[in-house]
């Protein structure tokens, strides 16, 4: 089971999401930010499909992956996905200030919710944790 780390500008919230059911409800105002290095693209595809179809947007930060090509087109196939290029491997913070940085200027999320690569959402889980 993976941390998931909610950021609100008034609020941290933390949360260990581990509920499952078959229901899916998309937050209002949240935006998930991917920040992806080389990720296995079968566990990446698992990982975009159960945050899409939770939140508003997903922003994937790409940290100089050699497959990103293979990401981006990943990205293209949802009508809510963006992916960004950091443009060499930065490390995790900064490819999240960037990624924080393009959500809050073009979307003005309410909340971001932060994740890895290899972070696979549970059914809900969002609904659940806000």
């Amino acid at each position: 089971m993976h941390e998931v780390t909610f950021f609100n500008r008034t609020k941290l919230a933390w949360g260990a999401c581990c509920a499952m059911n078959d229901t899916f409800t998309i937050r209002s105002k949240v935006a998930a930010l991917i920040v992806a290095h080389n990720p296995d693209y079968t566990t990446f595809a698992l990982v975009l499909g159960s945050v899409a179809r939770q939140v508003d947007r997903v922003i994937i930060v790409d940290n100089g992956s050699d497959n990103r090509s293979s990401l981006e087109d990943l990205c293209k196939k949802l009508n809510n996905c963006e992916f960004i290029e950091v443009g060499f491997n930065s490390g995790v913070a900064y490819a999240l200030k960037v990624g924080a940085r393009h959500a809050s200027i073009k979307h003005h999320p309410e909340w971001l919710l932060l994740l890895d690569d290899d972070t696979v959402v549970l059914n809900d889980a969002l609904n659940k944790a806000l």
